[in-house]
């Protein structure tokens, strides 16, 4: 019985360890697609965007996108919420960070590098802000729960955007 055990125990190693491996392999793919992607923007800004019709018209360019884009002065974790937030409104429970970079391009900032976007959902993955499933890239928001249901000190959804100082009062100079 020893015997079967360990030789599940070493498959199971092996197995693990392959895992890593693949893990890794794909980090660095994901890295590289990052590259390209910015590699493909710069081109495509330096050739002129491939021809005459696909070049905005930088009169009215200039005047409407600050203007819109001003309105709506959002941070990173503040667009990947909103965007999470509408997806599961349309029943969607959940998005990889390449798609929502592509939103965040479309509606705020077209020159936001899709690492940082990736960067900032991990980071929020690891402050407990979303959720993400072992083994997958698809990120979600966290199950609501109610305020009585909460321990004290857990965080919220809604402590992304807390900025107030908790247990301390402000003092001119910055010390506390």
């Amino acid at each position: 019985m020893d015997q079967n055990l360990s030789l599940i125990q070493n498959r199971r190693d092996v197995v693990e360890q392959e895992i890593a491996r693949h893990r890794n392999s794909i980090a660095v793919l994901e890295n590289e697609l990052g590259e390209l992607e910015m590699a493909e923007r710069v081109v495509t800004r330096l050739s002129g965007g491939g021809g005459l019709e696909a070049q905005p018209n930088l009169a009215t360019t200039a005047v409407e996108l600050p203007a819109a884009r001003a309105r709506e002065k959002r941070t990173l974790p503040e667009m990947i919420i909103t965007i999470l937030q509408e997806k599961l409104a349309d029943g969607i429970n959940g998005m990889e960070p390449k798609f929502a970079t592509k939103i965040i391009r479309d509606r705020w900032d077209r020159n936001v590098a899709g690492t940082y976007v990736s960067t900032t959902f991990w980071r929020m993955w690891k402050g407990n802000l979303l959720h993400k499933d072992e083994g997958s890239s698809v990120y979600r928001l966290p199950e609501k729960k109610e305020p009585a249901d909460m321990l004290p000190g857990e965080a919220s959804t809604g402590s992304l955007f807390n900025t107030q100082a908790k247990g301390r009062e402000a003092v001119p100079g910055g010390g506390t």
